[in-house]
């Protein structure tokens, strides 16, 4: 399961289930228990997920940057459709 892109191919924006543990399999050996895992019993925030794994005894997350670094983006990405929608509602409804 190849993640570079082809000439032509749209990128990936959104998270899909089961990207999580095909990315990092190191992290996710049995390839359960990413972010949007179905099994979980409780739905979970980006952000919280995240908290969650960095500041876990199992350092697997903490451990790995380039982990680290997707979480900080995916973070930050989320954060700023918030920004975004938030403000455009705004602007549009005084019209």
């Amino acid at each position: 399961n190849s993640r570079t892109l082809k000439a032509g191919e749209d990128p990936i924006w959104q998270l899909q289930s089961g990207m999580e543990e095909s990315t990092f399999p190191w992290i996710y050996p049995t390839g359960e228990g990413g972010e949007l895992d179905r099994k979980r019993p409780i739905s979970l925030k980006l952000r919280d997920y995240c908290k969650l794994r960095l500041m876990s005894a199992d350092k697997r997350w903490q451990a790995d940057p380039i982990w680290t670094f997707r979480a900080m983006n995916l973070i930050q990405r989320d954060y700023l459709c918030s920004a975004v929608n938030y403000h455009a509602k705004k602007y549009y409804k005084k019209r």
